[in-house]
């Protein structure tokens, strides 16, 4: 059976933190054979050439629903949420989809919804819950992503620490 995150929608910032990974540590590609999206999240206002270079073949977009569903299903969303997040969080809802975001206001609205979401600190967790990840190789992917200064967690970034978060 499939992790959650497999049928998951992804936004920018939980692309680049993938992609921060798999630069780091290729061998984890193994957790994400394929990630599906929305078209603006790949789009070069939100997300560097080399970046999208590298993510656009482990990606598959998703079709977005018409404007006018758009529309209705982002009424009454926070004004803080950007356009593509309204665009993503109109697509799950849409799709019944779950999102890897580490947007909280994103996760909120999400959560009121009734749809599931996480982001990839609960990814890494659940792999080592289920013994695909031992700790120590979670303490290395979280120190990796500290020095890149993608803050997955607030600081310090452990399994210690991890094994007791919750998002969002």
């Amino acid at each position: 059976m499939n992790p959650w995150w497999h049928n998951a929608l992804y936004d920018t910032c939980s692309i680049i933190t993938v992609d921060k990974m798999l630069l780091d540590d290729p061998t984890l590609a193994r957790f994400f054979p394929s990630m599906a999206t929305v078209e603006p999240c790949l789009d070069k206002d939100n997300l560097r050439a080399d970046v999208a270079g590298r993510m656009r073949p482990r990606v598959t977009l998703v079709e977005m629903p018409a404007i006018a569903d758009i529309l209705r299903l982002t009424a009454g969303l926070p004004k803080s949420l950007s356009e593509t997040d309204r665009v993503l969080y109109a697509t799950s809802v849409h799709a019944n989809r779950p999102v890897v975001t580490g947007d909280v206001a994103l996760a909120k609205a999400l959560q009121v919804a009734k749809i599931a979401v996480g982001n990839v600190a609960m990814i890494i967790k659940e792999l080592v819950h289920s013994r695909h990840l031992s700790p120590a190789d979670c303490d290395r992917i979280l120190a990796a992503l500290d020095t890149r200064k993608d803050a997955v967690i607030s600081r310090p970034q452990t399994w210690a620490r991890l094994k007791n978060y919750d998002f969002p």
